[in-house]
This record gives structure tokens, sequence and C-alpha cells, in this order.
């Protein structure tokens, strides 16, 4: 494997220096933290590119910005980080999207083969940024299964540093129309992001094939809800948003 020319902007040093969020136990669950992907014990900061998803839709000048949940476990991560010091390969090209064609990659691709045909049928002449709402930060609660859950996400400090952070990443693509959210942790990333007065019903706007539109950075952007492309849901319903959205960006 080898690494492709991503288009990110250099990434700032506030997003190498965040520190992780430490959850503490409860009654039902045990402890779990959250880390940074680009902590020296991971990735460390020789990356190139913020979202690991940037290799599958990496197009900083383009108008879509496609938000998912969060990238895969840290648990994960570091698996995949020794699979790539055993071939030799320096431990940055682990942070990439999942790829069973090329990889064999057991999970995460249930996710990216439904998202890429939707793009092929909707917006594949559109340029597209393919992130997630928890950005560069892991969970890691033990387990290599990816969480529903995410116990902490709402964490002050963590929101605060998420929504830096697409802040910074609404500011340099500087053709950005629409953020296409895949779920509800990253709309209410992009909800906040926005500084809108609420929190918009986001199954219900979801289910009505509604919209917002707000100013993030001093650019007019419109923030669509939107089912996960997995979802166990009719094609008609999984299809309407992003019917929504192209219908948005012909206008």
């Amino acid at each position: 494997m080898t690494q492709q020319n991503f288009t990110t902007p250099k990434i700032p040093s506030f997003i190498f220096a965040f520190k992780g969020i430490e959850i503490p136990q409860n009654e039902k669950h045990g402890a779990a933290r959250w880390i940074n992907a680009f902590a020296d014990d991971y990735l460390g900061s020789a990356v190139k590119n913020l979202y690991p998803t940037e290799t599958l839709f990496g197009d900083w000048n383009g108008e879509i910005l496609i938000l998912a949940q969060d990238a895969l476990p840290a648990s994960s991560l570091k698996q995949i980080i020794s699979d790539q010091l055993q071939k030799g390969e320096p431990k940055e090209f682990a942070w990439r999207h999942a790829n069973r064609e090329i990889h064999d990659d057991k999970k995460g691709y249930n996710t990216n083969e439904p998202l890429r045909s939707l793009v092929k049928d909707y917006v594949n002449s559109y340029g597209i940024l393919y992130g997630s709402a928890a950005a560069h930060m892991l969970y890691d609660d033990g387990c290599e299964k990816y969480s529903q859950v995410l116990r902490g996400f709402k964490d002050d400090q963590l929101q605060i540093h998420l929504i830096e952070v697409l802040n910074w990443v609404i500011k340099n693509m500087p053709n950005l129309k629409c953020i296409m959210c895949l779920g509800e942790k990253a709309w209410q990333i992009a909800n906040s992001t926005g500084n809108t007065e609420f929190i918009n019903d986001f199954k219900l706007m979801r289910q009505e094939g509604k919209h917002i539109v707000t100013t993030i950075s001093q650019k007019n952007i419109t923030i669509i809800p939107a089912y996960h492309p997995a979802a166990r849901v009719s094609n008609q319903e999984r299809e309407r948003n992003w019917k929504n959205l192209i219908e948005l960006l012909e206008k």
C-alpha cells in the first residue's frame, strides 16, 4: 500500500495536542476513555489526513461533507497499526477507511460500501469529504466492536474540542454547501457547531426529509439528517434524504 497525496490542509497543533478523556465506571458500565488517534503510542503526528475516511472521499474543495459517527474503536486501530508495521510500512498508513477488497478488512466496510453506492447514484458529480463527528478521537471501552452508545461523547471538554475541529474543517472547505449527517451524533455536533438555538429533532426531520440552514465560519451551510448507510430500513427511507441533498445542490 502507498499513501495517497492528500489535499488535507496542514493539521493544526491543537488537534495533535488534545489529551484523552477518561470516563469513570458506573453501575452499568466499566471505565472507558476517548483517545487521540494522533497520540505517540497510536499514529503519532506524521499523519497527513485528519479523517481515515479521506482515503475513500477526500476532496477538501468539495461541496459536500459527509459526517458519520466515529472512525473505529481504538483497539481496532492498534491492531491495524501492528499489521502495517509487520508489513514494513509506516504506522500512519493505518489511518484509512475499511476496504475488504484490498485489505480483507472484517469491519467497517458494511458502512463504506453502501455509502459508495449512494454517492454514485446521487452525487457522483460533486466533490465530497468523508469524515466523522468524533473526528480523530476514538472510543475505547476495551472492546473491538463499534459502540452505538459512545459513553462520554457529550463530555463538555470533548464537545468543545469536536466543535472546534468541525469549525476548522468547514473553514478549510471553501466550496462547502451541505453537511450530510449519517446519524444523530453527527447531527448534534453539526447543529452545535452552527450555534443553532436548539438541537432539532433528528429522527423527525430525517423521517420528513427536512433540513436546516445555518451560518458556520461565515458560510451558509445546509445540514441534512440521514440514515446510516447500513440501517435496516427500506430503500425509499434510506434514499429520501439523498434525494433532498441533490435537490438542494441543484437549486
